[in-house]
């Protein structure tokens, strides 16, 4: 690796970590959605979630990563495994979210903290109503994606790639008509059977310590 190469590299790398450490603080504020926030304070979360999201959707889509981009892709071979995948990585979501208008990212990832406090509302209160409106838009937040994205045999394709690179609705199809025959026969098999498995575990009760303990070892 040439001397300039390395530079480079450093330097992208660097941009990465700012990338992660605002990354980081949009997970604790989602945390903080989830658990502590008073309900009067969902608002405002939800607006640092939307101010948070579009400043990591700026640096993934600007004119320094681009040019990262640009100067390292034609010598990804002489970079390390680690930089060569996140490079990759990189230039796909750079490449997506530039299909994207800024202004609808934003407004999408303040509808997606508002719908997790939707949710939370109705999950206690046990009124899908509640977040019903928010889903729907969601969703049709979504399908405008993947229209802007683009796709070839199904629409779910393409945000199945972004979680699952390679997997596609075809795929998925086969997999479970594949598990639901065996789980079928399994299930029937089980019927037919006169054995009687002891359930007697199923009822022990383990103190909280005993739980920590055996949480903290399996870790």
């Amino acid at each position: 690796m040439s001397e300039e190469t390395a530079e480079l590299q450093a330097e992208f790398l660097a941009y990465i970590r700012k990338i992660e450490a605002v990354s980081e603080a949009l997970e604790l504020v989602f945390w903080d959605l989830r658990t502590k926030a008073p309900a009067k304070g969902m608002q405002q979360r939800s607006e640092v979630v939307s101010v948070l999201s579009s400043e990591i959707f700026d640096m993934k889509t600007s004119t320094e990563m681009a040019a990262f981009i640009a100067e390292l892709a034609p010598v990804k071979e002489q970079l390390d495994e680690v930089t060569r995948k996140t490079l990759e990585v990189s230039q796909k979501e750079y490449e997506w979210n530039k299909k994207i208008p800024a202004k609808e990212y934003a407004a999408y990832t303040k509808l997606v903290a508002q719908g997790e406090t939707a949710w939370a509302e109705a999950r206690e209160a046990k009124d899908f109503g509640i977040l019903e409106p928010y889903l729907t838009e969601i969703i049709a937040m979504k399908r405008r994606f993947v229209e802007y994205w683009g796709y070839e045999a199904d629409k779910y394709d393409t945000l199945l790639d972004q979680y699952e690179p390679g997997m596609t609705v075809a795929l998925l199809d086969d997999v479970f008509a594949k598990l639901r025959k065996g789980i079928t026969a399994l299930r029937e098999k089980i019927a037919a059977s006169d054995s009687e498995p002891n359930r007697d575990i199923l009822k022990v009760s383990i103190s909280k310590e005993k739980t920590k303990k055996h949480s903290v070892f399996l870790f």
